[in-house]
């Protein structure tokens, strides 16, 4: 599972165009299962990193949940963070294929269930990327 700089740059673009998009959307990461960021819509500072390794964690102990109760595999993980003053935001985290993670920061409303097929379809063509399949067209996404 290495991106070469073609990669990269299209899967940077996938999310940042996956963000203009869809308002909901705050940030989108794509990181290693051991954490490292690969590409984000964040300004790649100290703190994405710790966010990419918090949301790594948090997958995984959730896959670690789901075969520990027998439930299968996990295929999306989703939190719900209540901010002080009662504003909630969620994040959303889906595998991408066994050698990283998709991470969406977003709010939630009537539109969620086109945002929920976008973020399948953005988890998709970041597989194909990964698999170092021929370069999928650009995705047109269903928030629009």
């Amino acid at each position: 599972m290495i991106l070469d700089a073609q990669g990269i740059n299209l899967a940077t673009r996938c999310l940042w165009s996956l963000q203009e998009a869809a308002p909901e959307v705050e940030a989108l990461l794509f990181t290693r299962v051991d954490g490292l960021t690969l590409t984000s819509t964040l300004d790649g500072g100290d703190s994405t990193q710790r966010l990419a390794a918090v949301a790594t964690a948090l997958f995984l102990l959730g896959e670690q949940a789901a075969e520990t109760m027998h439930t299968g595999e996990a295929m999306e993980i989703q939190m719900c963070i209540t901010r002080a003053g009662g504003a909630m935001r969620y994040v959303t985290l889906k595998p991408v294929g066994h050698q990283a993670i998709f991470t969406a920061l977003h709010t939630m409303n009537g539109r969620y269930p086109r945002l929920k097929a976008d973020f399948d379809l953005a988890a998709l063509y970041l597989r194909a990327l990964l698999a170092g399949d021929t370069p999928p067209p650009p995705v047109n996404w269903q928030s629009r």
